[in-house]
């Protein structure tokens, strides 16, 4: 099985580009019913550094594998990724529901409406979700976490516990974002394989700990 997924990837999920939208101060005078929405990939090997073609090939074995299949075991993010923006949200005075709903891009209807110049757009068309879950806005998170493994063509030049959440709250009547930000933290791994991949266990939980906080602070 290979784990490997780069950092770029994750981040045009939901958009045609890397997208940064600040939340206006008057959206919080608004009240509004919002669905959140949290998906949560299995542990991944993420890589960066320069690389040709064959330096991928090279590195895409299984080294990792084990290690990510005990993280996938060890550290469950989602249900406190959920309860930590749906507190934030409610005491803005947002009302909230938990939508069950996994945003798969290989099955997703792209937006194709009509667009403003002055607004940005997720890329994947959510409107229907409005009526459906009766909802004005969606929130959406789109979690990631595991190695992040640095690299100088095919060598290894370092490891890290990673963990990145990219956010975006959504306005169904138009499909246009209202925020969009990108949380990630990586802290360093020394002795990765050591009893048992302690190390790493503890260092992908710090990462995705301080995520899983930042992440919502960030918008309120």
């Amino acid at each position: 099985m290979k784990h490997i997924f780069t950092l770029f990837t994750a981040l045009i999920l939901l958009t045609s580009c890397t997208t940064q939208v600040a939340i206006s101060p008057d959206y919080w005078n608004q009240k509004s019913k919002v669905g959140i929405i949290v998906n949560v990939d299995a542990p991944e090997k993420y890589k960066a550094g320069p690389q040709g073609l064959l330096d991928m090939a090279v590195t895409s074995g299984g080294k990792y594998d084990e290690a990510l299949k005990l993280v996938a075991e060890k550290i469950q993010p989602k249900e406190q990724l959920i309860q930590n923006y749906k507190q934030i949200l409610e005491n803005k005075g947002k009302e909230t529901v938990v939508i069950d709903y996994n945003v798969d891009e290989k099955t997703e209807k792209k937006f194709e409406g009509e667009k403003q110049k002055d607004k940005k757009y997720a890329r994947y068309d959510f409107r229907s979700l409005k009526s459906k879950y009766n909802v004005d806005e969606i929130l959406f998170v789109d979690f990631k976490y595991g190695f992040m493994i640095s690299y100088y063509g095919m060598i290894e030049t370092g490891k890290a516990g990673f963990a990145t959440a990219y956010l975006l709250i959504i306005n169904l009547n138009d499909n246009s974002i209202i925020h969009a930000d990108n949380t990630t933290n990586q802290t360093i791994i020394k002795k990765w394989k050591e009893d048992n991949y302690a190390e790493s266990l503890l260092r992908i939980e710090e990462a995705v700990k301080d995520v899983s906080v930042k992440g919502p602070a960030a918008i309120n």
